[in-house]
């Protein structure tokens, strides 16, 4: 099993994951420069990370990725068994956080965060929103 990787991303997700369950796995360090390469775009057709690849299975997504190892070593027990009513609440916190809760925080995190590199996010880019603006957002949230 190898795991495609650059540290500060949404990589770090599927590697936390396999470090919980003790799973042996090749971490493989990429850079921008290397997503940008042909070979490495028919891993991931957007050039991004993390990308896993688990015998015959090539995915991407973080979150598919997470999912998928939940699925595959289910034993450990970080998703419910598939025909447990569980299951479906399993699905809605997977999904309401990276679609609905990830957005705000990384317009927060993007716009609003001194110091990012102006790589992550150049400043011609960047909303004028205020810390209060952003976590606007966040703090309407109903209690789940």
């Amino acid at each position: 099993m190898k795991l495609y990787y650059i540290p500060t991303t949404r990589a770090v997700r599927p590697r936390w994951l396999l470090e919980e369950m003790g799973i042996s796995y090749d971490l493989v360090q990429v850079n921008m420069n290397m997503t940008k390469q042909p070979e490495y775009q028919k891993l991931h057709p957007h050039g991004k990370v993390p990308v896993l690849i688990d015998g015959e299975v090539t995915i991407f997504e973080s979150t598919a990725i997470c999912a998928y190892l939940a699925d595959k070593y289910l034993t450990f027990g970080f998703a419910p068994s598939p025909d447990s009513p569980q299951r479906a609440y399993y699905y809605q916190w997977l999904f309401y956080a990276s679609v609905t809760l990830e957005p705000p925080v990384e317009h927060f995190m993007f716009n609003v965060l001194p110091n990012l590199p102006e790589k992550l996010l150049p400043e011609k880019v960047r909303f004028g929103a205020s810390s209060d603006e952003s976590l606007q957002w966040l703090t309407e949230l109903p209690n789940l």
